[in-house]
């Protein structure tokens, strides 16, 4: 992201607000990563369940805060 281009968002300025997006993005990856040993250990099935789960819990989000 390129902070001139980030405008600032009441309170926040634009590095601010790049910050924040960075950490959510790198949330679901950092994770994943903690729990890399207890996902090896599930079946495919149990992993596409999960997958499934989690795309329907994105696909029927709001907007900011839901969940």
């Amino acid at each position: 992201m390129a902070s001139r281009d980030t405008p600032d968002l009441s309170h926040l300025s634009g590095r601010d607000m790049e910050k924040v997006a960075e950490a959510i993005g790198a949330g679901p990856i950092r994770s994943l990563m903690a729990h890399k040993d207890a996902i090896a250990a599930m079946s495919v099935e149990d992993i596409n369940k999960l997958s499934e789960l989690a795309s329907a819990s994105r696909a029927n989000c709001g907007g900011i805060g839901c969940g």
